[in-house]
């Protein structure tokens, strides 16, 4: 994980970032330790190659609020593996979980702008633009410096009831 999750252009969209690899390991760890927490609100899941079993990329759902059983949906992938589904497949397949073992009512993704391929892959699976949030985020600027930039967040929003 340590290879793509401190990868620069892995950040490039998020609002945090880049991490070390001391970073990796805390996430995991976090990760790890908070499958035995009796009020759990984070969800992350491992997303690996089927032959190899190589850690691509992982998916996380994360209770924001339970009363109203939202929650919001994140994922990343490494490089060498961004445009090949793999982003598609995955969330596919934890979707279910979220709605049906989770009883989420609202799954809500939040987008950069300027990342086409996330905001395409969130409306591929029948999310639906709810909105944009002006000069959202900060994030990494495309520029040599990597100066953080103010961007605008595309909202996306799926009910229970429109999974697919």
């Amino acid at each position: 994980m340590a290879d793509w999750a401190t990868d620069p252009a892995y950040w490039r969209y998020q609002h945090v970032g880049p991490i070390d690899e001391a970073g990796v390991r805390r996430f995991i760890g976090e990760a790890v330790s908070s499958q035995s927490d009796e009020s759990r609100r984070l969800f992350d899941f491992a997303v690996c190659l089927r032959d190899t079993a190589e850690l691509i990329g992982t998916v996380r759902v994360a209770i924001v609020e339970p009363m109203h059983r939202e929650a919001m949906l994140g994922y990343g992938f490494s490089k060498t593996h961004w445009g090949q589904g793999y982003g598609l497949e995955a969330v596919q397949k934890v979707l279910p979980f979220t709605f049906v073992a989770l009883g989420v009512h609202r799954l809500t993704a939040v987008c950069d702008q300027d990342n086409e391929a996330s905001y395409k892959l969130v409306q591929k699976l029948g999310f639906t633009l709810e909105g944009r949030l002006r000069g959202h985020r900060r994030v990494l600027g495309t520029g040599d410096d990597h100066n953080p930039v103010y961007s605008d967040s595309l909202i996306f929003g799926m009910l229970s009831d429109e999974l697919i």
